[in-house]
């Protein structure tokens, strides 16, 4: 198997949440720009979580050697709960596969002139055939694109910091409202990463078990969220300076970078264009991910239902890109709380699960390599890492019961500068 690195991973993490709204600078100013420097204080606070949200998808994704999310995501297995789990993600992953088509076409429409089912199209025939040719694929176009966009809105927002008469850390004129269905700014910080990692949490899973080893899983996500806090404070900035002219602007980045020059808007549609298909081709990947583990569908059959999803998805978005951003963002906000709190309480290898392996309840594949004796010794770093964390996989065997000094070991935040450290 073809292994992957950190900076390819950190590159995949980022492009599959810098989509439509996050480089237009529309979230930014959603989530933050009514706030004040409270708002600016949120960012910061947002890449922290980045950093930790990131490394625990990766590192549980290689403790239970699974690429399948919804196993990630329920504590215990639990045949009901993964149903459920399983078409909630898949309604979020193809919520935001719509956003970004919606946006893609909003784009086109406004710089162009292209009507906004025409710009849709093009995105949905490049996320198909991006996901088409696998993972490696995936990686290779985020490699090329994510710096490509990252160097642009910053050049971008740096020009118009420059032009701004006040450099600002807060909305100076008060035209811009902070979202109806936030209350404060840590509640939107959070809601502002639980939601924009959703691409992430079908997409990183299957680069995870590709990793070398779990220090190189660990630190991607780092990287990726040190890349994505210095963005977005220096494209809060930007839009915040001119918070008079881009309050009322579907795009506010694209204004910015056409008071620059009219070429710089151009090549800037050409940049967000490609942010937003970096977002739909992680929704879209994770989405067939999951397609891939449905054994009794033929290889063609698949590639038909990817193929009616995006179809489906191209006809939602008639609803309209700004619509699609203020309520379906801020929902799947709440919601990605409810997700982050199944895999944190699914990396706790504690007595909940010494107890269903003793009632016999067929774990995940990693969890059933346990059972044959495929242990890893602990690390000497003293943060006492599972011994029990498998090497391999079989198809059906049951977990042991768990002695009690694994029981009582430390948790995934102990267990992180560790992981940095020793590799």
């Amino acid at each position: 198997m073809k292994k992957v690195t950190s900076f390819g991973v950190a590159m995949t993490f980022v492009g599959s949440m810098i989509g439509a709204g996050f480089a237009s600078g529309q979230e930014l100013l959603q989530f933050f720009g009514g706030f004040g420097l409270h708002g600016f204080a949120g960012i910061f606070v947002s890449a922290a979580l980045y950093a930790i949200y990131g490394a625990l998808i990766m590192l549980l994704a290689r403790r239970m050697q699974t690429d399948n999310y919804n196993l990630l995501i329920v504590p215990g297995g639990n045949r009901l709960l993964l149903d459920i789990v399983d078409v909630f993600m898949a309604f979020l992953l193809f919520g935001m596969f719509a956003i970004m088509i919606a946006g893609a076409g909003s784009l086109l429409d406004a710089q162009f002139g292209l009507t906004p089912l025409l710009g849709g199209v093009i995105m949905v025939v490049l996320s198909i055939l991006t996901v088409y040719w696998g993972s490696d694929s995936l990686i290779a176009s985020f490699n090329i694109v994510v710096p490509l966009m990252t160097v642009a809105a910053l050049a971008v927002s740096i020009a118009a910091i420059l032009r701004a008469p006040v450099v600002a850390f807060s909305d100076p004129t008060g035209a811009i409202q902070p979202n109806s269905m936030v209350g404060n700014w840590f509640l939107s910080a959070l809601l502002f990463v639980f939601y924009s990692t959703l691409g992430g949490v079908g997409a990183l899973p299957p680069l995870a078990l590709k990793m070398k080893n779990d220090r190189g899983a660990a630190l991607a996500p780092v990287l990726s969220a040190a890349i994505l806090g210095l963005f977005a404070a220096v494209v809060y900035i930007a839009v915040i300076s001119h918070a008079g002219t881009v309050a009322g602007a579907d795009m506010p980045m694209l204004s910015l970078a056409s008071e620059v020059s009219p070429a710089v808007g151009i090549v800037y549609v050409l940049v967000l264009f490609a942010a937003i298909y970096t977002t739909a081709v992680g929704a879209l990947f994770g989405i067939k991910a999951r397609v891939d583990t449905i054994g009794r569908l033929s290889a063609s059959r698949k590639n038909m239902v990817i193929i009616a999803v995006a179809v489906v998805a191209l006809l939602s978005t008639q609803i309209g890109f700004v619509n699609l951003v203020s309520f379906l963002y801020s929902l799947y906000g709440y919601m990605g709380i409810l997700i982050f709190l199944g895999m944190l309480v699914n990396y706790n290898p504690g007595k909940a699960r010494e107890s269903r392996a003793g009632k016999g309840m067929i774990l995940s594949r990693g969890a059933a390599a346990g059972a044959r004796g495929a242990f890893r010794p602990a690390r000497p770093c003293g943060c006492h890492l599972s011994p029990y964390a498998p090497r391999s996989f079989s198809k059906s065997i049951f977990r042991p019961p768990l002695h009690r000094a694994q029981r009582n070991a430390p948790v995934f935040p102990v267990q992180l500068p560790c992981l940095l450290w020793d590799g």
